[in-house]
């Protein structure tokens, strides 16, 4: 059916809608003579391998502290982790627009301020910056659970040997 769609002319409304017309691959000439398909596809490069990494990077690192940490630092690590995989998605996306928002009552202006920054706009100035970090925190919990029962499922037999052959 997409493959069918694209080599069409329908549209969402109007005469294209009832009445699509075959057109070849018209859209797809267009498609790939436009630059803001390059522009959008390194966009969307930049955001999946950011993403990825730090969401990686921040669950295998989280899953370690767990391995390593007793009592009240297991709970520390595994509130960070997993509180925003709790929240909403509507609440998230109300409370990091509150605080990023441009003026000088956004949180992270506030922040910056106390650094000796200027207010700034987040999303404009630096706006794959912003999507990734929040992105990565909303999603770093996944990953800390994948990790962390992945560690926790080692046996004790194979960290002994693992020791015995010389691991840390």
């Amino acid at each position: 059916t997409a493959f069918k769609l694209s080599v069409t002319d329908e549209t969402l409304i109007g005469e294209n809608y009832l009445n699509p017309e075959y057109v070849g691959l018209d859209n797809f000439i267009y498609m790939f003579s436009d630059d803001n398909f390059y522009n959008s596809m390194r966009v969307t490069s930049l955001f999946l391998i950011f993403s990825a990494l730090g969401q990686f990077l921040l669950g295998i690192v989280g899953a370690n502290i767990l391995r390593g940490g007793k009592g009240t630092l297991n709970w520390i690590t595994n509130a960070a982790f997993i509180l925003p995989m709790a929240i909403p998605e509507a609440a998230a996306a109300f409370m990091w627009a509150s605080m990023i928002v441009p003026n000088e009552t956004g949180t992270m202006n506030i922040i910056s301020k106390m650094f000796g920054f200027s207010p700034r706009n987040w999303t404009m100035s630096l706006p794959i910056i912003s999507i990734v970090f929040i992105n990565v925190w909303k999603g770093m919990g996944f990953a800390y659970i994948l990790f962390a029962s992945g560690i926790e499922a080692i046996s004790n037999e194979v960290k002994e040997a693992a020791k015995v052959d010389g691991a840390k």
